[in-house]
């Protein structure tokens, strides 16, 4: 019998992770309703629409309505370097529509492209940052850049569409990690010993 319960349990997590759901051309949003077919998909547990999903990295409530931002390849399912932000939006914190991935990894020159990892979410209510271009308070993401630093990002249309900070990162990654994530060696020839 728990052998049993196991390969339930494997055949729900392949059914789900490997969901073959794409978005629709000119759509710009999904929601549990549109997986009509997929027994095993969650409907009050949040899932992506594919692929692997992570970290949640910001929870946003602004006008009614809940940002969820997470960390997310949406091209397999599996864990990679190359990291995405995907993004739902909810009235409920049950119902949750699917917009486009967020934050795609950021193109570095000659390297590979720096994946978008941990970070958080604010509605910057009183335009501390400056990014405010409408009537809408923008909402601001932070994250961390895998081999770059800190990053930012915001939005003046309510969470639809993103743009990235012009000076990322705003702090930078030292010493500079490589694409495996691994520092590079020290250039001095020297070593730092702490004493004591």
């Amino acid at each position: 019998m728990q052998c049993l319960r196991s390969l339930h349990c494997s055949i729900a997590c392949l059914c789900l992770l490997a969901g073959n759901v794409r978005f629709p051309p000119g759509s710009t949003a999904l929601a549990a309703e549109d997986f009509p077919n997929e027994t095993w998909r969650p409907q009050f547990h949040f899932a992506a629409p594919k692929g692997w999903l992570n970290d949640p990295n910001g929870l946003v409530h602004y006008d009614g309505e809940w940002h969820l931002f997470y960390q997310h390849n949406p091209y397999g399912t599996n864990w990679v370097f190359e990291l995405h932000w995907g993004h739902a939006v909810s009235r409920d914190l049950v119902h949750w529509r699917h917009l486009p991935p967020t934050l795609p990894p950021t193109p570095r020159p000659a390297d590979n492209s720096a994946g978008s990892w941990s970070g958080s979410g604010f509605v910057d209510f009183n335009n501390s940052a400056g990014f405010r271009t409408g009537d809408e308070p923008p909402i601001v993401l932070v994250w961390t850049a895998i081999g770059m630093g800190q990053c930012l990002a915001y939005s003046n249309d309510r969470g639809r569409t993103f743009t990235r900070y012009e000076k990322n990162p705003v702090v930078p990654m030292t010493p500079r990690r490589t694409a495996t994530g691994t520092a590079p060696p020290a250039s001095s020839g020297t070593s730092r010993r702490r004493s004591g």
